[in-house]
C-alpha cells in the first residue's frame, strides 16, 4: 500500500483515540482522495467514521449533533459500499469488529448489512 494512505489511516485512528471527531473525519476524506476504493483500508476508514459518530453523539448538541452524526454514518456506509464494490466480502467484520460497534446501533445498520450481504454473497459464490 501507498505510505501516504497508511500514514493517513494511522492519523485518522489516532484522532479517533484523541476524541477529535472532526479532525478524524477530515483525515478519512484525505485518505479517500489518495486511495481508490480499497478492500483493506476503506472498511477501517468506515470504522473511524463509526467512532466519529459515537464521539459526536457525546460531544455535540441539537441540529449540529444530528446533521454531523448523519453525515458520519452516511459516509461510513458509503465507504463500506465502495469496499464491497472493490471486492471486500467480510460481513463478519461488520458484525463483530470493535471498530464497527457504533454503527450497529444505527437505524440503517440492519438494512445496510442485508444489502451488503446480498452484494457480497454472489461475489463469494462466483469466486
Amino acid at each position: 500500500k501507498d505510505q501516504t494512505a497508511e500514514a493517513l489511516l494511522a492519523l485518522a485512528l489516532m484522532r479517533v483515540e484523541m476524541k477529535h471527531h472532526a479532525a478524524a473525519a477530515s483525515t478519512v476524506e484525505e485518505l479517500v482522495k489518495v486511495l481508490p476504493p480499497d478492500v483493506e483500508f476503506y472498511p477501517i476508514a468506515a470504522g473511524c467514521l463509526a467512532h466519529c459518530l459515537e464521539i459526536a453523539d457525546k460531544s455535540l448538541t441539537g441540529v449540529e449533533r444530528a446533521s454531523t452524526m448523519k453525515a458520519y454514518a452516511d459516509r461510513a456506509f458509503a465507504l463500506l459500499d465502495l469496499a464491497a464494490t472493490a471486492g471486500w466480502a467480510d460481513v463478519k467484520y461488520l458484525q463483530t469488529h470493535p471498530l464497527m460497534a457504533p454503527l450497529r446501533d444505527h437505524p440503517e445498520y440492519r438494512p445496510r448489512l442485508e444489502d451488503l450481504r446480498k452484494r457480497i454473497e454472489p461475489t463469494k459464490s462466483a469466486g
